[in-house]
């Protein structure tokens, strides 16, 4: 079908108040993560969809952690699946407004999530409800995803949807990376937490020659590794920053009178599609028995705890240049092609094999800040790169 530019934007302004008002009332909705209790923001979306005719399916693995999809168009492929996750951080400290209020003031919508993830969320809503009435214009068919437990891991959320209940589609936008409309989002690095601990002999801190220090070594590995880099950390990615290390987490003594019998760290890197994170784990492994084998009576044990592998899809494939396109019809700018060293649902998306690219409206720096807002403006200029997406991506 033919995308004209003004009709997007006529009908995500038509649509104006409506996406401030399902921002507002989806904020008010309290789905702080743990315990999650995204039940509450589903059963809002299927009313939503109730009312405009919308067929959707509730998913739950248990303990109201439930995700919705809804579908408009054909049933047939090709699928687009565009997943917002409504579950969201704690609220914190120091909001000059209800951090779960949903209030409206100066063009802004304030409140715990209102950009992470409930914005997008909105915004796909309002578009849903006009890509509905131009449902006879699909070939395809659009996925409206309410999805839980992002921000814990998505082990009850996506994950769960795609390895358990079959969830499938041939391409996918994730609609959270606040950016002003300004990326589209390809590349994420790979995450592994790796814990290092040291094992010695515990006395009494007046007779330390009847003790062996463990916290002494782990002191010694984390002097030793504040400047190493992991094999391959040089070659560098046209899109991803390098390869970093940081210690995360120490945990080492049981009172202040007793020679430390055991230490730990926890190491989290992020690393480029070029490593892997059972090389990375390997190497930190030589390090760390390098130097409990110059000191006698200590023995360390170095254990992979967390990994999440790199992810990344091609600039010119559909699923990319169908957002990118979209953006730059209706901003009048051309969106830059990026990578980050976070991750986003793409990484199970692509696992899936379903490619997956990111965007989003707002500002980077509002995700799990104290007062997190997002511009009016912006959610209904976002509301009409989702229209025009949706249909360069499954229309006629």
């Amino acid at each position: 079908m033919s995308i004209d530019r003004a009709t997007l934007v006529n009908a995500a302004e038509q649509r104006r108040e409506l996406v401030t008002t399902l921002l507002s009332e989806l904020i008010q909705l309290d789905t702080v993560n743990p315990p999650g209790n995204e039940k509450i923001a589903c059963d809002y979306v299927g009313e939503f969809c109730t009312a405009r005719g919308i067929p959707y399916k509730t998913y739950d693995p248990g303990a109201n952690r439930t995700s919705l999809i809804a579908e408009i168009g054909t049933g047939d492929s090709p699928r687009l699946f565009i997943p917002a996750h409504t579950d969201v951080v704690p609220v914190g400290e120091g909001w000059s407004v209800p951090p779960l209020g949903g209030v409206v003031k100066d063009g802004y919508v304030w409140g715990r999530g209102a950009t992470d993830d409930k914005g997008p969320l909105a915004g796909l809503l309002a578009a849903a409800d006009y890509l509905k009435t131009v449902e006879s214009e699909f070939k395809g068919t659009l996925m409206i995803g309410a999805i839980a437990d992002e921000e814990h891991g998505s082990d009850l959320g996506l994950d769960w949807l795609l390895k358990e209940c079959g969830v499938r589609a041939d391409m996918a936008f994730v609609p959270d990376i606040p950016s002003h409309l300004e990326e589209v989002e390809i590349a994420e690095k790979g995450l592994v937490n790796i814990r290092v601990t040291f094992h010695g002999k515990q006395a009494h801190s007046s007779t330390p020659w009847d003790g062996i220090s463990a916290l002494s070594a782990l002191a010694e590995m984390v002097y030793l590794t504040e400047a190493w880099k992991p094999h391959g950390s040089d070659i560098k990615h046209p899109l991803l920053t390098p390869t970093t290390c940081v210690v995360t987490k120490a945990e080492a003594g049981i009172a202040h009178n007793i020679v430390p019998g055991k230490a730990s760290a926890v190491y989290n890197l992020r690393y480029l599609p070029h490593q892997t994170g059972t090389g990375i784990t390997a190497e930190l492994r030589r390090m760390a028995e390098h130097i409990a084998s110059r000191r006698k009576g200590i023995t360390v044990e170095v254990e992979n705890i967390a990994e999440l592998a790199p992810s990344e899809v091609k600039a010119d494939q559909p699923v990319a240049q169908a957002l990118y396109r979209a953006i730059h019809e209706i901003t009048g700018k051309e969106p830059k092609f990026v990578g980050i060293g976070g991750a986003t649902l793409c990484k199970q998306l692509i696992w899936a094999g379903i490619p997956a690219v990111a965007f989003g409206p707002g500002d980077h720096n509002m995700p799990h800040m104290t007062d997190e807002r997002i511009a009016i403006d912006e959610l209904v200029k976002y509301t009409a790169v989702v229209i025009g997406a949706t249909l360069r991506a499954v229309g006629k």
